[in-house]
């Protein structure tokens, strides 16, 4: 966000401000992820948790969290879903995670997930060679990855990485340069080694014991560190499966029974890129430069400047405060009458906890 527009940034993690109301949308992905977690998650996780053993469809639990969050915010923000825009999203929730385990249940049976959604914080690096963070600057790197993942056909390690999308999900090309799951490839293979609470670390090596020694040794380093291979990038996309009949290969058919020019994307894709060290080393450079532009805004030594952007901008949560402040128009008033604050971090904070017990 800092890297797209400071003036966001500023408003969402230094004044820490959210709108009261978030849309479906923002909420929906958030949902599609909890909802997959505890379909994945592995045994052990379930015993910590006291969860059922066995879990529910993906798409019930969806349903479940989908109807307990619009009641929350009926409740607390004395909103009705007036026009239906969350019913309808709810719908379309409920057919993507019911064609995604049928899309999958073969392909699924090539990964074992040995760790479901992990919240993580490390130390912010400093490359050898460059100055310490500034004063101000940010100093610990914190994320979530979805899934540490083995591929049993290759017995390469993997993360996994959900992604929701309006778009067609196999125009992937971008993904060599994600900066979110590059950070978290940079960061998160040290973090389980040396950081993750011990309940996790050996839930990981327990599964990995049931490998071959000849075959472990290729998935961890000489000092134990888990090698990981990429990652696995888990598409679907938002909409309802096209109703049209479809002949023998899966094309979609117009009423006359030709094959239509106008075939929809896929709604699920799978892909994996692979990373290595120089990727890493990239990342951290990054992160680090990043990190110090921050320190510096906060300084008062570069604006918090905007960064209009006809795609940016249309996304963004805070696009009518921000018009209003672009018009010279009263946008405090309506920061007050339509934000809350919030602890961006606060996740992370738990997380804390638990390395602690």
């Amino acid at each position: 966000m800092f890297n797209r527009c400071r003036f966001q940034h500023d408003f969402a993690y230094e004044q820490r401000i959210k709108p009261k109301v978030e849309s479906p949308a923002l909420r929906f992905g958030t949902l599609i992820h909890q909802a997959l977690e505890l379909y994945y998650m592995t045994p052990a996780e379930r015993r910590r948790r006291k969860l059922p053993q066995h879990p529910n469809s993906p798409a019930d639990t969806f349903e479940q969290l989908y109807d307990a969050e619009l009641k929350r915010t009926e409740r607390e923000m004395n909103w009705r879903d007036e026009d239906g825009t969350w019913a309808d999203a709810r719908e379309i929730g409920v057919a993507m995670l019911t064609g995604y385990v049928e899309r999958w249940r073969d392909n699924d049976k090539q990964w074992i997930t040995l760790a479901t959604e992990q919240t993580f914080r490390t130390p912010i690096i400093v490359p050898e060679g460059q100055p310490p963070l500034p004063d101000l600057a940010p100093t610990v790197y914190v994320g979530t990855f979805d899934r540490v993942l083995l591929d049993r056909r290759q017995m390469r390690l993997y993360l996994g990485d959900y992604k929701t999308t309006k778009n067609d999900p196999t125009k992937t090309k971008h993904l060599m340069m994600d900066e979110q799951a590059g950070a978290y490839w940079a960061f998160a293979p040290v973090w389980l080694h040396e950081s993750a609470p011990a309940a996790l670390q050996a839930q990981i090596r327990r599964q990995l014991r049931t490998i071959p020694p000849s075959v472990r040794k290729r998935l961890l380093s000489d000092d134990g560190e888990l090698q990981f291979a990429g990652i696995l990038y888990d598409f679907m996309r938002k909409g309802l499966p096209d109703s049209r009949p479809t002949n023998s290969a899966g094309h979609h058919l117009n009423k006359d029974g030709s094959v239509s020019k106008q075939q929809p994307p896929p709604l699920f894709h799978r892909e994996t890129v692979y990373r290595d060290e120089a990727d890493r080393q990239h990342v951290i450079q990054r992160v680090y430069e990043d990190a110090c532009e921050i320190g510096q805004v906060r300084a008062g030594e570069l604006p918090a400047k905007k960064s209009p952007d006809i795609f940016h901008c249309r996304l963004c949560a805070y696009y009518e405060m921000c018009e209003l402040h672009e018009t010279g128009a009263d946008w405090t008033a309506y920061r007050d009458a339509t934000t809350t604050t919030w602890d961006p971090f606060d996740a992370h904070e738990l997380e804390d906890d638990a390395h602690e017990h």
